[in-house]
C-alpha cells in the first residue's frame, strides 16, 4: 500500500501518495485548484470556489456525467458509497477509472471537487484512503497550517497566504497581516551552495541595510537572528528608523535544507518565531 503525505492548504487538507507532487496551485481562498502528478501523468485535481450555499450535488454529477458521455459515448458509470462528505460517481473508460466527488462546507462557505485519475485500474483501497483524508481541515481558532512543497508551517489565524513561489531548491510562502508581512522559505541542496556560515548567509540576504546578527538555537539546531531596519535613506539607518525587519535562519540537517522565516513590519518587530516551522521534529518544531 502507497505511503501517504498530508498537504494543507486554504483551510484545506489532502491525503495523497509520497509520489504525487503539486504542479499547479493557486492562493485565493475565493476559487482555485491543486493539481497533482506522478511520474507519469496526472493524478488528482482539488478545486474550489466560494458560495453562499450549497450547490445541488446531484445535479452537479448528473452534468458531468452527461458531459463525459458526450465526448465518449462508450464511458460507463458507476456509484461511488459515500466517503466522510464526499458524494460522487465512478466514470470507466476500457481499463482507466475517474473518480469524481464534491462536498461543500458552510464553514469556509466553499464548494469542493476532487477528481482522482486510476489509469491502470481503480484502487478501492487508496481511493477510500485519498478521499477519507481530504477536505476541510479541522478548524483552529490559534492557528493556520500550510504543509506543502516541502514546507510545514502554522501561521498565526489573522495572517493570510499572498504569494507561494516555488523553484528548484527554493520555496516561499509570502503571508500579509495589515502593514506587515512575512515569508518562510526552504532552501534545499546545501552542500551545492551553504558553506556552514548563517551569518554570513543572513548578510548576503538583506539588501541595503545593516545586520546586527546573534547566534541561537531553534528547533534544536544553530541558529542565527537578523536584526535591521529598511530605511529610505542611509540617515535614517543612522538614527534608527524604518521598518524592522527581522531573520530568522537555520540547517536543518535531516531535512537537508536551510530555513529562513523573514518579518517585516511599519510598527512594531514581528517575532518569527510566531511562524512554527517544522523542519525535522525537534524542538520548537515538533507538533
Amino acid at each position: 500500500m502507497d505511503r501517504l503525505q498530508h498537504i494543507a492548504w486554504l483551510g484545506m487538507r489532502l491525503a495523497v501518495p509520497t509520489d504525487w507532487e503539486i504542479v499547479r496551485h493557486a492562493v485565493r481562498p475565493e476559487k482555485g485548484r491543486l493539481v497533482l502528478v506522478d511520474r507519469r501523468r496526472q493524478r488528482l485535481q482539488l478545486s474550489w470556489v466560494r458560495t453562499p450555499t450549497a450547490p445541488d450535488l446531484e445535479q452537479a454529477m448528473a452534468d458531468y456525467r452527461s458531459r463525459d458521455v458526450e465526448e465518449n459515448p462508450d464511458r460507463t458509470f458507476s456509484p461511488l458509497a459515500s466517503v466522510g462528505r464526499w458524494r460522487g460517481f465512478r466514470r470507466h473508460e476500457e481499463q482507466a477509472v475517474l473518480t469524481r466527488a464534491g462536498q461543500f462546507d458552510p464553514r469556509l462557505r466553499r464548494w469542493m471537487e476532487v477528481v482522482v485519475e486510476w489509469p491502470d485500474g481503480l484502487e478501492a483501497i487508496l481511493e477510500e484512503k485519498v478521499l477519507r483524508g481530504s477536505g476541510a481541515a479541522e478548524p483552529d481558532e490559534h492557528s493556520a497550517e500550510w504543509r506543502a512543497f516541502g514546507l510545514d508551517v502554522r501561521t498565526p489565524p489573522t495572517w493570510v497566504l499572498q504569494e507561494a513561489t516555488v523553484k528548484p531548491a527554493d520555496v516561499r510562502l509570502a503571508f500579509r497581516d495589515g502593514r506587515r508581512d512575512a515569508t518562510v522559505r526552504r532552501l534545499g541542496a546545501p552542500d551545492a551552495w551553504y558553506d556552514g556560515d548563517l551569518e554570513e548567509f543572513l548578510h548576503k540576504q538583506v539588501v541595503g541595510a545593516k545586520v546586527r546578527a546573534s547566534a541561537r538555537e531553534h528547533n534544536g539546531h544553530a541558529a542565527c537572528l537578523g536584526e535591521s531596519r529598511l530605511a529610505r535613506s542611509r540617515l535614517g539607518e543612522w538614527l534608527g528608523m524604518g521598518r524592522p525587519r527581522l531573520d530568522l535562519v537555520w540547517l536543518c540537517p535531516a531535512a537537508h535544507a536551510v530555513f529562513q522565516v523573514t518579518t517585516r513590519a511599519r510598527g512594531p518587530a514581528v517575532p518569527p518565531e510566531q511562524f512554527v516551522v517544522r523542519c525535522c521534529g525537534q524542538g520548537g518544531g515538533k507538533r
